[in-house]
């Protein structure tokens, strides 16, 4: 499985990297109502020129082999930058401060504590909120902000 944003522009015919894996070709892309929905690709583990592929994070799709993720992100407490004296938190508190995004990780996170702190590539840093629940099968990871204003990758975030 790849990431959808990257998933969505493929062409037939175009040569890609599996990072840590190999080149590959692809064959077929199944599109629903004009989203991508499936690509089909072939390996050429002899093509080691990676020099002008786009370049895609992939994981196993065997539910045995992945762990369920929760992330969430947090947005501000207050929708104003500065309170002024006659406003009523009330009125400026941001009802919709925390989103979730559902992920699919590699079965190494399932040893992650409560507190540790981990890197998921292309998406940032997130601290362990929750250790693998083996009754939902999830983690759940909070994002820590970098203070940037546009992210370095081209994956959305719900804030």
């Amino acid at each position: 499985m790849v990431e959808f944003d990257d998933a969505k522009d493929c062409a037939v015919d175009e040569k890609i990297t599996l990072l840590k894996w190999g080149n590959a070709t692809i064959t077929k892309v199944d599109k629903v109502n004009d989203i991508t929905t499936t690509i089909y690709a072939k390996q050429d583990l002899e093509d080691k020129d990676f020099k002008k592929t786009k370049k895609f994070h992939w994981i196993s799709n065997v539910d045995k082999y992945n762990t369920k993720l929760v992330l969430k992100e947090y947005d501000h407490i207050v929708t104003v930058e500065k309170m002024k004296d006659d406003m009523k938190i009330e009125d400026v508190a941001n009802k919709n401060s925390e989103f979730e995004t559902m992920a699919i990780g590699e079965i190494e996170l399932r040893t992650l504590k409560k507190g540790d702190i981990v890197q998921l590539e292309r998406r940032g840093y997130f601290i362990c909120d929750a250790p693998y629940d083996q009754t939902t099968g999830s983690i759940i990871l909070i994002f820590i902000p970098d203070g940037k204003t546009k992210s370095m990758s081209n994956l959305t975030t719900k804030v």
